[in-house]
């Protein structure tokens, strides 16, 4: 279920041969990884809107998040961007309760 909506981001990813591609270019990685992670959030967007993850009271009770190697606390952003308001500061409050934060 969903599997055709990831077909672009692997299409994407086999096409610019990401893993090792700009190894010597920061500025290049960078950008890349700025599509990457944008290509990634339009997608978890577009299953939330189809209801994959629920609706309503439901989908309050999941959080979507984009975590992914040795990376900063973007994360925190990314959650920011998949979740309703409310969900989002439950869920930090969590984490930084549970000390992950």
């Amino acid at each position: 279920m969903g599997k055709e909506y990831f077909e672009r981001a692997n299409g994407w990813l086999d096409a610019n041969n990401i893993y090792w591609m700009h190894d010597d270019d920061e500025r290049a990685w960078d950008e890349m990884n700025t599509r990457l992670l944008s290509i990634c959030r339009t997608v978890l967007q577009e299953l939330d809107a189809e209801g994959l993850f629920g609706k309503g009271l439901k989908r309050e009770q999941v959080i979507l998040n984009i975590v992914m190697g040795d990376q900063d606390h973007s994360w925190l952003e990314h959650a920011r961007l998949l979740n309703s308001p409310s969900a989002y500061e439950r869920w930090l409050t969590e984490i930084r309760q549970g000390g992950l934060l």
